[in-house]
């Protein structure tokens, strides 16, 4: 009997710890750690005691939020100017960890010229949400993502005047870049590296040198419903074999050119409103068996073209100066669209007749 007491005692013990501090459940052949408790660390450069929870630990610098807070926790910034650049995680020790602004249009963290970004993520698992990131005149890149770490939300922001608004290095992946506003960064706007199966989505990008920009390998990165305009140069690039990426529902207008892909294949652009570009709306250079479905060209000095590029797929793309003309007439309806290259053509085969709704 005082053998069953003790192993119910032990099983009972086991099970309190994981209540306080968690449970490590194998799942098949992965171990995941499931947290019980997530602490929220306070940072407010003005605490005193009208603001709300004022007797609690709190800390007047987001690092200094951020170097006390434990895996998981939420390091919650209250509205006010920081002057400092933040880092999470360093190259040995990881910060799994939320950083959340009250309003990103009254959280302003101002990075110091001497650094590299105003902030730096070199930890896996972060969610970076509600702050105006302020790269001090160009000098500094907005968000940078060190290499190799993966499964990171980047959301809700306003990054401007950077070198690069958000900047992911070389073998990230699983990154979410969503509903931002990114401008007037002096290089890119959104940069990727050789980075995998990201997901960029419903951003503003606007009036940096480039919008978007993929290069060295990025391959699988879904590119979608953003609005990539008034940039110096191309709205969207691909480049250095950056293959098997999707554009979809994406709003390109007003850039030096919309879409140039270099030296990429088997990429997919679909159901994009590409209009009223300085140059190509779509230029492909030394890039085969891409498709180009359902878009539609309004108003680009040139429409499309392409330079020793083969086997790429147009089909029901919307072209405001279809046959070089616009005319509406239904009997021009059975012509293609040409497309026009060095030395051969393309074709739309069955170019729309009225412009998709994106």
């Amino acid at each position: 009997m005082k053998k069953k007491i003790l192993i119910l005692a032990v099983i009972l013990l086991f099970f309190g710890a994981g209540v306080t501090s968690g449970i490590c459940v194998n799942i098949g052949e992965t171990i995941k750690y499931s947290p019980s408790f997530r602490a929220t660390i306070y940072v407010d450069d003005d605490f005193n005691s009208s603001t709300p929870g004022w007797n609690i630990t709190h800390f007047d610098k987001i690092q200094d939020g951020v170097d006390a807070a434990a895996n998981f926790d939420t390091v919650f910034v209250y509205n006010g100017t920081y002057n400092e650049n933040v880092k999470i995680g360093t190259i040995v020790t990881e910060k799994k960890i939320d950083l959340t602004g009250e309003d990103r249009d009254s959280v302003f963290i101002l990075g110091i010229s001497g650094e590299d970004a105003v902030v730096t993520i070199s930890s896996s698992d972060v969610e970076v949400n509600g702050f105006t990131i302020d790269g001090d005149s160009n000098a500094l890149e907005g968000i940078r993502v060190a290499g190799s770490k993966q499964d990171i939300i980047l959301t809700n922001n306003k990054i401007q005047d950077c070198s690069k608004g958000i900047s992911l290095k070389p073998l990230t992946k699983r990154i979410e870049i969503s509903n931002n506003i990114i401008s007037n960064s002096e290089f890119a706007g959104i940069e990727l590296q050789e980075s995998d199966q990201n997901d960029i989505i419903g951003n503003e990008v606007v009036q940096n040198n480039v919008g978007i920009q993929l290069s060295t390998a990025s391959s699988q990165n879904s590119i979608e419903g953003n609005t990539v305009s008034n940039n110096d140069r191309e709205g969207i690039i691909l480049e250095g074999v950056s293959n098997d990426n999707t554009m979809t529902s994406n709003n390109i207008t007003n850039n030096r050119g919309g879409i140039k892909l270099s030296s990429c294949k088997i990429n997919t652009i679909t159901g994009n409103n590409i209009q009223d570009n300085d140059m190509e709306g779509l230029l492909l250079s030394l890039s085969n068996n891409n498709v180009i479905e359902r878009n539609n060209f309004i108003n680009n000095k040139r429409q499309a073209a392409f330079k020793i590029s083969s086997r790429n797929s147009w089909d029901e793309n919307y072209w405001d100066n279809w046959i070089g003309l616009k005319i509406n007439s239904s009997i021009f309806q059975k012509f293609p669209k040409v497309i026009r290259g060095i030395i051969r053509l393309d074709f739309d085969w069955h170019p729309a007749s009225a412009s998709h709704i994106i």
